[in-house]
């Protein structure tokens, strides 16, 4: 929520205020956010970690929780995929490191193929495929 009060109210031109999407949110509450972020400090940290993160070309898709949050979730999908006796997703990858960075990226179908909405992910799942087979 802070990324887009940011994006949408501290930086925007016409300095709208937040009041009416974010009704929650104090005219005192307002006014030190502001200030905060809108010191030359915290404009060259944002720009900072912006350029920082415009390198990573392999995002994952895993929300504020990150690995440790889907931990729990992929391991009831491999328990569920076991009970059922169809391959769990992403067993062509290797165990550990490969396939939680292979699922944090790829998206599994019904029918058993895994889609990754970014092609260079696609190509690095490929190539750990192509070298446990």
């Amino acid at each position: 929520m802070k990324s887009t009060l940011v994006g949408e109210y501290v930086l925007n031109p016409y300095d709208p205020t937040p009041f009416e999407k974010f009704p929650w949110i104090t005219r005192t509450m307002w006014a030190q956010f502001h200030a905060t972020k809108s010191t030359p400090e915290s404009r060259a940290k944002s720009e900072a970690y912006r350029a920082l993160q415009a390198r990573n070309v392999h995002p994952h898709r895993l929300g504020t929780g990150g690995y440790s949050g889907k931990q729990e979730q992929w391991q009831k999908e491999d328990e569920a995929a076991a009970q059922s006796n169809t391959p769990p997703p992403f067993a062509d990858a290797p165990e550990g490191r490969a396939r939680n960075w292979a699922r944090a990226r790829g998206i599994p179908n019904c029918d058993g193929t895994i889609t990754f909405p970014n092609a260079k992910d696609q190509r690095v799942y490929e190539k750990l495929v192509s070298t446990t087979h």
